[in-house]
């Protein structure tokens, strides 16, 4: 088992979706739905969206204990290709909206990624 201090992840503003991450950080988080940047692959991450999806992290920052909470996060489709494909998606990047629940649904967001 992993510690806490070994768990990069959770110092990260929109961390890398990972097998080993994933739990932690959306995956297994009752209430919360997982905002997933997807890429190609982690060289072609586009900063400027990264910093767009963490602006909007910072803004659905719950100030109220209760409601819908939002996990934001990248997927590297290279790394993860199995969960990549899920999606059914080779066009990247692109943004979806997983719902992890009992019943696991996502939205695929259209267009450009901007705040």
């Amino acid at each position: 088992m992993k510690s806490a201090a070994s768990k990069q992840w959770l110092n990260v503003g929109v961390p890398f979706l990972t097998s080993d991450s994933g739990n932690d950080i959306c995956l297994m988080k009752d209430g919360t739905l997982c905002v997933v940047y997807v890429v190609k692959d982690a060289e072609s991450v586009d900063k400027k969206a990264v910093d767009a999806l963490f602006d909007v992290k910072t803004s659905f920052t719950s100030k109220i204990e209760r409601g819908i909470t939002f996990s934001f996060m990248t997927l590297d489709a290279s790394k993860e290709p199995a969960f990549a494909s899920l999606f059914d998606q080779t066009d990247y990047p692109f943004v979806v909206i997983l719902n992890p629940g009992k019943r696991k649904r996502y939205l695929r967001h259209e267009g450009k990624v901007d705040v």
